[in-house]
């Protein structure tokens, strides 16, 4: 944990500390181990391996935490929809994970990438284009894991003593899974969503 914290730290406040350009070629350098003007060495064309870890680092940190939160959004939301629903719609929505599950991810990552790159590059430029469709895609196809867990952390906590006595005194559905259940399942989900965070970066 302490490394994984050092990791982030660098990541974010290194290119403040570490003023080398990521794409500063010197042929001069090339293929140099460390040295004092080059910490980590350099490639094949002169450019500094650390400034352009760092770079990465902040690349795959984006891309994790950003397809984490839209998994975690929708996984909890359908969850909760199907933990506290009976009979046709918990079968349709599980019927919905199912079929993701089912989904190749790679190829089907690519596909979407192929047909939308260029027209999301022409609305949010080059970089941000990108970035939104590879977020999207991944969080896409990181819910299904989550939605089950809440919606299995929604049947065993909707019929605990404090769910009957709120649903007793009068509590709308809305306030019971707000209130009282969603708040005792975040366990597991903080769990699941440290988990999609390097599921999402690999």
């Amino acid at each position: 944990m302490t490394l994984y914290g050092a990791a982030v730290l660098l990541v974010i406040f290194g290119p403040l500390v570490y003023k080398v350009g990521i794409n500063d070629i010197d042929f001069k350098a090339r293929l140099v181990g460390p040295t004092a003007g080059h910490l980590l060495g350099t490639d094949d064309l002169g450019r500094d391996l650390l400034a352009r870890m760092i770079y990465g680092g902040r690349i795959s940190l984006a891309v994790g935490l950003a397809a984490m939160a839209m998994a975690i959004v929708v996984g909890v939301t359908i969850g909760a929809i199907a933990g506290m629903s009976r009979g046709v719609v918990d079968t349709g929505l599980m019927w919905l994970t199912d079929l993701f599950l089912a989904l190749p991810q790679l190829p089907l990552l690519l596909l979407v990438i192929y047909l939308f790159r260029d027209s999301l590059k022409a609305v949010f430029g080059p970089e941000v284009g990108v970035f939104i469709l590879i977020v999207a895609v991944i969080g896409a196809f990181r819910w299904m894991p989550v939605a089950r867990l809440v919606r299995a952390q929604f049947f065993s906590l909707r019929e605990k003593e404090f769910v009957e006595a709120a649903r007793a005194l009068g509590a709308s559905r809305a306030r019971m899974v707000v209130r009282h259940i969603l708040p005792n399942a975040l366990g597991p989900v903080i769990i699941a969503a440290t988990i999609d965070v390097a599921a999402a970066i690999i």
